[in-house]
């Protein structure tokens, strides 16, 4: 199993990613005993449009040939999902946004 994870949004909205396939094996392992502990099954997709300054959080389940997403914000996101989150943003790192320019 492999899960991505993308935070967009909020203050500051410096887009942060994470993909366990890259973490240490024990962080690894812990992602997927919290993804099966907050017990989610098929995708998600639940944001508040009133919630402008929220964080999004995006994750891309991958388990053989199935894949799931869930796609929430800090007013949305269920309880028993936030252990999960909290983890992969911890090991997530910093996104470079490409730079738009004149012919390129």
């Amino acid at each position: 199993m492999r899960i991505l994870f993308r935070q967009s949004g909020g203050l500051l909205g410096t887009p942060r990613e994470c993909d366990t396939a890259n973490l240490a094996e024990s962080a690894a392992r812990e992602a997927k005993k919290l993804l099966k502990r907050a017990d989610i099954h098929g995708s998600l997709h639940q944001t508040s449009r009133a919630a402008r300054d929220a964080g999004r959080y995006e994750l891309t389940i991958i388990d053989g040939n199935e894949t799931k997403r869930i796609i929430t914000d800090d007013a949305t996101l269920p309880p028993e999902l936030v252990p999960l989150i909290e983890l992969l943003r911890e090991n997530s790192q910093p996104v470079r946004l490409k730079k738009r320019g004149v012919g390129g």
